[in-house]
């Protein structure tokens, strides 16, 4: 019995790898197909294809609201965010010309500059790269085993869109709560030289190839399998030599 529990560890493990290849491999064909234009609602996507347009490489442009900013956290210094301190995650909801809106998290701003009084940002007209995503932890959406969200109360502990929409007095509620933006590169009009960045908050962006990291790819999990046939293989032998030894003391 113990080897079967071990042996069935390990196929899992295999079918995890499998799994993760899947998603690497998805991720990079998105990720390289042509960038996607989006100059007002309907957007590309909806709640029918919006896992055709994962991942995929969206260009868009608007006016930051930040008056409708939201921070989402806290979270500690971590990778790919490449942070050295805890702070939050910025999400900003960005109008585009036709009125329409659409969320975009700017990446990960430490505490220190959260808490500054110099940080005031004035509404420019920029152009936003960046991946189309979910959201956060999708597949737990409606678990009970993880902390809510509290968009009456402007607390938020992940970038579920849905939920992110509430605050942000979208014309378009519905499609703006599909999918979010997360940024990698932005390019303010009037400032096309980024002049001014000194003075502009110190996002850390997730880039493109980050999406293709995870803390088990592919091959760990395989490296995880093969720990587990090795070590049932030899509880096994172990137990049929000892099965061998009493039969033999017994006759």
């Amino acid at each position: 019995m113990c080897t079967c529990l071990i042996f069935s560890f390990g196929i899992w493990q295999l079918r995890r790898m499998k799994f993760k290849k899947e998603i690497i491999e998805k991720r990079h064909e998105r990720l390289n197909m042509p960038r996607i234009e989006v100059k007002g609602s309907p957007f590309p996507w909806n709640e029918s294809n919006l896992a055709d347009y994962e991942y995929r490489v969206v260009q868009v442009s608007g006016v930051y609201d930040h008056s409708k900013e939201i921070w989402v956290g806290p979270r500690p210094a971590q990778t790919p965010y490449e942070m050295k301190k805890p702070g939050y995650l910025v999400v900003t909801p960005l109008r585009l010309a036709d009125g329409s809106t659409i969320l975009v998290n700017r990446g990960m701003l430490a505490f220190e500059w959260l808490a500054s009084t110099e940080k005031k940002e004035t509404n420019e007209w920029v152009t936003v790269r960046g991946v189309l995503i979910p959201g956060e932890l999708m597949s737990f959406k409606k678990s009970m085993m993880r902390l809510r969200n509290n968009p009456a109360a402007r607390h938020f502990r992940y970038l579920v869109p849905d939920e992110l929409v509430e605050c942000v007095d979208a014309r378009n509620h519905t499609e703006a709560g599909l999918a979010l933006i997360n940024a990698y590169d932005v390019r303010y009009e009037d400032d096309p030289l980024n002049a001014r960045r000194a003075f502009r908050p110190p996002f850390d962006v997730k880039k493109r190839h980050d999406y293709m990291v995870f803390f088990c790819d592919e091959h760990v999990h395989f490296n995880y399998a093969m720990q587990w046939f090795i070590m049932g293989t030899i509880i096994f032998v172990a137990s049929l030599y000892k099965f061998v030894e009493v039969s033999r003391w017994r006759w």
